[in-house]
């Protein structure tokens, strides 16, 4: 969480926004007094349980978004796309530069995030 801290408050003036989504089975009240003492610059938020008919045992926006382990960074654009997922605290700055460097025209998007950059 420290390196998001970081990106958050040294990229919300520009717009950037971050949203931390603790898993169905955390400790709400931990985790929000953590959230608190490290004076957060960016929300928390608690996922929803799974649904009934889900297979995996995870909660609603993990398994909306592909999410098997915690934590886990997705990179949604300016038009509400997911452009990367999986992604390493250390290529975070890279992404969001380039993102950010994107004109609003969607058909300008001509880079991808390479698979060593992700999760393994």
């Amino acid at each position: 969480m420290p390196e998001w801290l970081r990106f958050a408050r040294e990229y919300g003036p520009q717009g950037v926004q971050f949203i931390g989504v603790c898993d169905h089975l955390a400790d709400w009240e931990a985790m929000a007094k953590m959230h608190a003492e490290a004076d957060s610059a960016f929300p928390i938020a608690l996922d929803a349980p799974p649904n009934a008919d889900d297979r995996l045992p995870l909660g609603a926006t993990a398994t909306a978004y592909g999410i098997r382990g915690w934590p886990t960074t997705v990179i949604i654009d300016r038009q509400g796309t997911i452009r990367a997922a999986g992604l390493r605290d250390a290529h975070l700055r890279t992404v969001v530069d380039k993102l950010m460097a994107e004109s609003l025209d969607t058909t300008d998007r001509k880079w991808s995030v390479s698979r060593e950059d992700r999760l393994p």
